[in-house]
Order: C-alpha cells, then sequence, then structure tokens
C-alpha cells in the first residue's frame, strides 16, 4: 500500500486534501476522513451542516452531477473506496441487483430480524398440520407458514428427505 493524495478537478476550497492509500484491488482507502460505523463504514464530509458520502462527492467530482434518486455503487463492494473508477451510478434496483448478485444480500438465518432457523423450515415443509397450529408452535404469523410452504421465502433451504 502506499499513500496518495486526492486533489478534486473542481475548485473547492472547503474541502481539505483527501489522503488515501492503495490496496492490492486498487481500492483508494480514505484515511483522512471518518468512517462512522453507525453511516454504515463510508467516508462522510459535512456540507451545509449535513453528512455527505464522500464516494457520493467524489463521484460528482469526476463524472458530474448524480441524477435524482440514484445510488453510488462500489464496484469493489469496499464502502472505505472513494477510487472514481469504481463508482458507478444505479438505481436502488441496480443496487440490488448486484448486491444479490455478489452473495451480499442476507437470506434466511443471516437476516437480522429472521425468527426461523433453516432447520425449523425443513420442519415447518415437513409439517402436516394446519397452517395456524404451526404458526402458533413457530411464533410467526399463518402468512409466514403459507409463503414457506409456497416456497415463496426461504427458497434457498432444500427439504429435508
Amino acid at each position: 500500500m502506499y499513500q496518495e493524495k486526492y486533489t478534486p478537478p473542481k475548485r473547492t476550497s472547503h474541502l481539505k486534501s483527501i489522503k488515501y492509500v492503495i490496496d492490492e484491488n486498487g481500492c483508494w482507502i480514505c484515511t483522512s476522513h471518518a468512517k462512522p460505523k453507525h453511516r454504515g463504514g463510508y467516508p462522510v464530509i459535512t456540507r451545509n451542516g449535513k453528512f455527505y458520502r464522500l464516494s457520493r462527492y467524489i463521484y460528482e467530482q469526476e463524472h458530474g452531477e448524480i441524477p435524482e434518486g440514484m445510488y453510488i455503487m462500489h464496484l469493489c463492494d469496499n464502502p472505505e473506496c472513494i477510487n472514481p473508477n469504481h463508482l458507478q451510478a444505479g438505481t436502488p434496483k441496480d443496487n440490488t441487483q448486484d448486491m444479490i448478485r455478489k452473495g451480499r444480500k442476507p437470506v434466511g438465518e443471516r437476516v437480522p430480524s429472521a425468527k426461523l432457523t433453516e432447520n425449523d423450515v425443513r420442519e415447518i415443509l415437513k409439517d402436516t398440520r394446519p397452517y395456524t397450529h404451526i404458526a402458533l408452535d413457530y411464533g410467526v404469523s399463518k402468512k409466514a407458514i403459507q409463503q414457506i410452504k409456497h416456497r415463496r421465502t426461504w427458497k434457498h433451504v432444500k427439504e429435508a428427505r
């Protein structure tokens, strides 16, 4: 890794120099700005009293204004990266599809609010009782059981044989 300094192409006296190191993937890891965990670990700046992701700022400096409603996606999947070549504008749907394609979208037990385990789901799939009874036993709604049984949710879980 080696230290670099980013100087935006436009005159921006309100922003100090941005310092970063370049890692083995070509990511520019910001070292000069805070990366609050409650903000996803993204480096931030303050503009007009509001937090603003540094990646959005750099994207705008290099590629122009971000269209309304668009996200800035990190092609490298590294929230600390500010390399303009790793940043791309996309819709919320593009961002979600990218997350799914790269296996970053939590499913099943990895969803923080999940009430069931994969073993629970296997047992539910085998259970022949009425949905209401199953739901009561697992502390979920009848609709949740219906969604599992009809393979609308927890599709990644294979049925036990």
